[in-house]
């Protein structure tokens, strides 16, 4: 009888054990869509500086979104956050980043281009927000494609990732465009903010309407008689 009791109990204590470990696993693995969302902000602020740590408030905001609606659809429909559904999420990580690196991407060409910063928030956020939106609605309709059509724990990795990337083209329009004219207005944020060195007098536009001055001098020196 003792040796059946042992047995037991050390049956209890493995599975226990077992039953710890495995959600010290999923917790992990549950927040390593944060993790990574950390990663992409602390690259986004090394590589563009200034305008970079705007992205800091950008994903902070995209994380608490998406993990909110996730908690809200659990208490309302009993959605489950299941390892494919947070391979969606951590795909939808990677859009997101591809949402801000565009948008600073097409901010820096404005600089260079002699705009103001002003100018060029805007300008940047007008070019950069067609390409998302279409790169973010050819995912969109994939996602719901693939969850159409798919069973079992595949919805889940769909569902999210639809999820997720209509969140970041809504906070894209709203959130993303309005955080970045507020800043624009800021004075610290020089075109050496973005990684970029002000125009010198003698490049850029400088330069052609010094070119411009000289070609009317030209002129105006040929017609003398």
């Amino acid at each position: 009888m003792t040796v059946t009791r042992g047995v037991v109990n050390g049956a209890q204590s493995d599975r226990i054990t077992f039953i710890a470990a495995s959600l010290a696993y999923y917790g992990f693995i549950s927040l390593l869509p944060l993790l990574l969302l950390a990663l992409v902000a602390g690259y986004l602020v090394m590589l563009y500086r200034g305008i970079g740590a705007v992205a800091i408030a950008e994903l902070a905001m995209f994380g608490v979104v998406v993990y909110g609606l996730i908690i809200v659809l659990g208490n309302t429909i009993g959605f489950t956050l299941t390892l494919a559904g947070i391979a969606g999420v951590v795909v939808s990580v990677g859009i997101a980043a591809d949402s801000s690196i565009i948008y600073r991407e097409r901010y820096r060409d404005e600089i260079r281009a002699g705009a103001t910063v002003r100018s060029a928030a805007d300008k940047a956020f007008t070019r950069a927000f067609r390409t998302n939106l279409t790169g973010n609605t050819v995912s969109f309709l994939a996602a719901g494609v693939l969850y159409l059509l798919a069973i079992g724990p595949v919805r889940g990795f769909a569902f999210t990732l639809g999820l997720s990337t209509l969140i970041d083209t809504l906070l894209l329009a709203t959130f993303t465009r309005g955080l970045f004219g507020l800043v624009s207005r800021n004075k610290r944020l020089a075109p050496t903010a973005a990684g970029e060195q002000a125009p010198a007098p003698g490049d850029g536009q400088g330069e052609r309407a010094h070119s411009e001055d000289a070609d009317s001098h030209d002129t105006e020196v040929g017609r003398e008689p």
